[in-house]
């Protein structure tokens, strides 16, 4: 800071004083001054803008991301339990391949099929074998070894039917019908299978 100075004192002359004087900044110290507030203020602007964009983004991704975890997990679910009807499908195909080429070397497999159907009777006037035309001649020579089984009935009748698969029989009386075919013994064991599934799905994990 400068101070007064008195150059010269006359008579009837006032001095002269040279008052204080404050330095102004320069113009281009101004201007760059209030370009480097006006860039501050903008860089916060634009940094909570962005901030808030990109929170806004975030918050979409996850929203998405979400949905698709949702969705895979429904598609697992619809996926396990397609291969689960797949591999049923698979295993009872598979075992009537198998049984085909049992039944196509064994006589016992329809014997005894035909024998728990009669034991199944009880006491009945007449009993019809029902039986695919490739078993009835197997099961005619065993008649004597089945009569065995029957309550006193006087007489099997066996019975050529196309519609019974081979190894299985119909067993008819006066009072009931009893099916033991290859094709009931599947079903049996799919839905079996089936129960089983279902159960182990209800079980926690």
């Amino acid at each position: 800071m400068c101070s007064s100075k008195v150059l010269k004192e006359e008579k009837g002359v006032k001095p002269l004083v040279l008052k204080t004087m404050t330095r102004t900044a320069h113009p281009a110290d101004r201007v760059s001054a209030i370009e480097r507030d006006a860039y501050e203020r903008g860089f916060t602007a634009g940094e909570k803008a962005g901030f808030e964009l990109g929170r806004k983004k975030a918050e979409t991704i996850f929203r998405a991301l979400s949905q698709i975890v949702t969705e895979l997990e429904g598609f697992r679910e619809e996926l396990l339990s397609q291969l689960e009807k797949d591999i049923t499908k698979l295993a009872i195909a598979i075992a009537r391949k198998v049984i085909e080429c049992e039944l196509s070397v064994r006589e016992d497999i329809v014997v005894n099929a035909v024998k728990s159907a009669i034991e199944l009777t009880g006491r009945a006037s007449s009993i019809v074998v029902r039986l695919n035309g490739a078993d009835v001649e197997v099961i005619k020579r065993y008649l004597p070894e089945l009569e065995q089984y029957t309550l006193g009935t006087k007489k099997i009748v066996l019975r050529e039917d196309p519609s019974v698969g081979r190894g299985g029989c119909m067993v008819e009386t006066e009072n009931t019908t009893i099916e033991h075919t290859i094709d009931t013994a599947l079903k049996e064991i799919e839905e079996r299978l089936k129960d089983v599934s279902c159960k182990d799905k209800g079980k926690p994990e």
